[in-house]
């Protein structure tokens, strides 16, 4: 991030992606990169805080970066977030203010992958409630 601010000041146009505990090591700079109003677009993959040892899907990395006066975007599959990018591009640069393309990181393949690898289904069956409701499904 430090290098992303001075470039984008220049006219730049800049991109970075992170997850988790680099989104949490940027929180200083992210408050300068706003106050200059520095056109940067991140995108930022949901994890829990605290890898290696936490990959599952959780967004106190994003949220907590809530009053940093960065735009956050949601998004729900991979062609998504590709198009929240592009879109992200053109709201940063004509307003001008940072923004965030956020990828829900484990959420979609979580149902599934913990059943059977030390966590109960009864952990799995509120993720899997909820991607059936996102994906239209009767839950």
């Amino acid at each position: 991030m430090a290098a992303c601010i001075p470039a984008s000041l220049a006219g730049v146009r800049v991109f970075t992606a992170t997850a988790s505990q680099g989104l949490l090591l940027m929180h200083e700079l992210l408050h300068y990169a706003a106050g200059a109003r520095a056109p940067i677009v991140m995108v930022n993959v949901n994890r829990t805080v605290a890898s290696p040892w936490a990959f599952w899907p959780d967004q106190t990395d994003s949220l907590s970066q809530r009053d940093t006066g960065w735009i956050q975007f949601y998004s729900e599959s991979a062609q998504e977030s590709l198009d929240t990018t592009i879109q992200c591009f053109r709201v940063a640069e004509a307003v001008p203010v940072p923004g965030f393309g956020i990828s829900a990181g484990g959420m979609y393949w979580f149902p599934f992958v913990g059943r059977g690898r030390g966590v109960s289904a009864s952990m799995c069956e509120p993720a899997a409630r909820l991607s059936g409701l996102i994906r239209g499904k009767n839950a």
